[in-house]
């Protein structure tokens, strides 16, 4: 297990929200500035410890890369919790929160750290990596996610899949860095109109999220009709009417990763060739 949860001991917090000095170590902890724009450490653990923003958290943490994360955090009072139930480790599109620590002591010399926190955000993860020289600590960039977006039913998500598949959605399964992700595009020459990405880490829900390419509007218009189609098709007795889906209960994501990849590529080739 990565932590021993603990029954929440309140939060230091004064009255304007700022931490509060702390006894001992941890009396440095104050916000500051992350070397990169959202990314912080996470922290995974195989129950679903917070399922909602305003949660609280307690935690006694004594993993190295964990007690690593808590002495990073006297600077920047901030992780990722991720719930993880296979193999502690997140993927694109995989959902957690954002937890701002209003507390933390350390304990036995500094080996292990009691910590609290609250979730402020969803967060679903962007990117992730490992620290190098930090017993395995992972970072992970995210996107702060909305909590007014319904999750869906995990059963619903699976049949949306398959629904989907069937209107021609291509499958991102030879992308190694997202567990589960779909794309619309009118034929393999073309960058793709619309990728969705499932979120399937909490158990029985789903969360879906969408990127899109800068594309015309009439290819961004039949990739959003064969969407509305597919989940008609696949919960046709759904809260969510198709009509509505995309815009209630899909999250909206910045872009389109694989085209800013392809243009960062691009950007990368062209720069070569001046150097020839």
């Amino acid at each position: 297990l990565k932590g021993q949860a603990l029954a929440d001991r309140g939060t230091r917090v004064s009255a304007s929200g700022a931490l509060r000095p702390m006894s001992g170590e941890g009396a440095g902890l104050v916000p500051g500035a992350a070397l990169e724009p959202d990314v912080l450490p996470v922290f995974y653990y195989n129950d679903l410890l917070i399922d909602r923003v305003g949660g609280t958290i307690g935690l006694n943490l004594f993993e190295p890369r964990y007690v690593a994360m808590c002495q990073r955090m006297r600077h920047l009072p901030f992780f990722l919790f991720m719930p993880n139930y296979t193999d502690y480790h997140c993927f694109m599109g995989d959902v957690g929160f954002v937890i701002r620590v209003t507390a933390l002591s350390p304990q036995r010399g500094g080996s292990t750290y009691s910590i609290s926190g609250v979730a402020e955000s969803l967060a679903a993860v962007a990117c992730t990596w490992v620290e190098p020289d930090a017993n395995g600590l992972h970072h992970a960039k995210y996107w702060r996610l909305s909590s007014e977006v319904p999750q869906l039913v995990a059963g619903e998500a699976h049949a949306l899949l398959q629904a989907l598949a069937a209107r021609g959605w291509k499958s991102d399964s030879e992308n190694v860095d997202v567990r589960c992700a779909m794309s619309f595009r009118e034929s393999e020459s073309e960058c793709e109109a619309l990728r969705l990405i499932f979120g399937f880490n909490w158990p029985g829900r789903a969360f879906v999220m969408a990127t899109q390419s800068p594309v015309t509007d009439s290819r961004r218009a039949l990739a959003e009709e064969t969407l509305r189609e597919a989940w008609a098709a696949a919960c046709p007795q759904s809260r969510i009417r198709p009509e509505a889906f995309l815009r209630a209960a899909v999250h909206r994501l910045p872009v389109s990763l694989g085209d800013l990849a392809c243009r960062r590529l691009e950007d990368l080739r062209q720069g070569l060739l001046g150097l020839v």
